[in-house]
């Protein structure tokens, strides 16, 4: 089992915003790409995404232990 620490509630707050301005824009990015047939603003958008699946597992990790914040890092390894 996971451990869980106390995590910093002001820092996870503006991670979990980042994440979500980052969908948003992501969902932006997508529909004009959509609307216009641009492949180079869908690829940004596919950026977007990922950053904002990034910066949600940060958030994640900020409650975890440090052996959980490891398992957390391998799966970013992973995604990045």
């Amino acid at each position: 089992m996971v451990g869980l620490k106390q995590p910093d509630n002001a820092l996870q707050l503006v991670v979990i915003w980042v994440a979500g301005l980052n969908l948003a824009y992501f969902g932006v990015e997508f529909t004009v790409a959509l609307a216009i047939g641009s492949v180079s603003l869908f690829a940004d958008s596919i950026d977007f995404l990922e950053d904002a699946s990034v910066n949600i597992l940060i958030a994640l990790t900020l409650g975890l232990s440090a052996r959980g914040g490891a398992r957390i890092g391998m799966l970013l390894a992973v995604i990045c």
